[in-house]
């Protein structure tokens, strides 16, 4: 059994050596702030949301008064998935199909919006200041430790979150990253150039070139809250994001979101770049504050978790996330590492980072 300093310094070894991967989950922007109501939410921090939220148990409490035996319907989905918020919107998505009464269609549309407009909200009022120094201490690091590298690795990250984190935090530390758009006046998604490679010309007589390191790429595979859809369906991105912010779009928590990600082209994109990505040669994947709850992103990590060449990185809180992880990816495999509590946070994985740079320098 290894001990826990040596898989630290193995995890920042495969930093080193590796092309090097992010996938950021619900649970990396938690902090334990005091106020509980200002963390960024985790699902059962979603449920508490709408169980508190006025207008949706006015909406429920309509729903109930009805005079129509077809609410018994939606009633009993309500109290099967009062504690899980993905369960619930699956459901009532489900039973939407097969209600007649139309004053019963019409309120339940109602719920349905008001659900998802408080989870956006929720997550959008979250406090940021300390997730926000979070990430920037994160790509800091990753930044360093790609300056030490002895190739040239171009750092990928993917996140299902909605908020703005990573491209505040890399706006704030200068990183220069692509994430799908292209266009100053009218930003559209091209994934084209995620292909593309950042270089500056160190000669210009001789058109010499050199890649920069310290360029990643930002894979937002559940959407955005700066992502709109216009009339025609086309992707766009916008910088004034939190007007209408419900407008947004993104993959809603419920078992739909299978389906969106399969028929809609850019989120199909974004899951085929993660699955090339990882499956390239001598290529990592550092998972933090992913729960594993995610079948589509699942099978992808199943199937590179068969190429001998990929190394799998899971932050998890405790050893019962671990088996669960291991049950989600089809059991025990050589190619999985685990990382456990504080050392999988971002805050850990930083400081590992840090001491592993700093022990190298003043090696020297």
């Amino acid at each position: 059994m290894k001990e826990v300093e040596d898989i630290k310094l193995e995890i920042t070894n495969y930093l080193l050596a590796n092309k090097v991967n992010i996938l950021f989950g619900a649970g990396a922007p938690k902090c334990n702030l005091k106020n509980k109501s200002e963390e960024f939410p985790l699902m059962t921090d979603l449920v508490k949301a709408v169980k508190e939220d006025f207008d949706i148990q006015t909406c429920i409490s309509e729903i109930e008064s009805m005079e129509t035996d077809q609410k018994d319907i939606v009633i009993n989905q309500l109290k099967f998935h009062e504690n899980d918020v993905e369960g619930l919107l699956s459901s009532l998505e489900g039973v939407s199909q097969f209600i007649t009464n139309c004053d019963l269609i019409s309120i339940l549309e109602k719920l349905l919006m008001l659900i998802k407009y408080k989870i956006i909200n929720r997550i959008h009022s979250s406090n940021k200041q300390i997730p926000l120094k979070n990430y920037e201490e994160f790509f800091n690091s990753l930044r360093d430790i790609n300056q030490v590298k002895n190739f040239n690795n171009v750092v990928n990250v993917f996140t299902t979150n909605y908020d703005m984190l990573c491209e505040e935090s890399m706006d704030n530390l200068g990183i220069h990253y692509y994430n799908g758009f292209v266009g100053n006046y009218k930003r559209t998604f091209n994934a084209n150039y995620y292909k593309y490679k950042y270089v500056e010309n160190m000669e210009l007589n001789k058109s010499k070139y050199y890649q920069k390191k310290d360029h990643f790429n930002l894979f937002k595979i559940h959407g955005s809250f700066s992502w709109r859809n216009n009339a025609d369906g086309e992707l766009y991105e916008v910088q004034d994001y939190e007007n209408n912010i419900e407008k947004c779009e993104l993959i809603q928590p419920s078992s739909n979101k299978f389906i969106r990600v399969a028929l809609l082209p850019y989120y199909s994109t974004l899951l085929r770049e993660f699955s090339n990505n990882i499956k390239q040669e001598k290529s990592i994947l550092l998972t933090i504050g992913y729960g594993y709850g995610d079948l589509h992103i699942n099978s992808l990590i199943k199937e590179a978790l068969m190429l001998d060449q990929f190394t799998l990185i899971a932050g998890v809180y405790s050893e019962e996330n671990k088996e669960y992880v291991l049950k989600q990816l089809g059991g025990k495999r050589n190619n999985i590492i685990f990382i456990f509590g504080k050392d999988s946070t971002l805050q850990g994985i930083t400081q590992n980072i840090k001491n592993k740079i700093d022990g190298d320098e003043n090696g020297k």
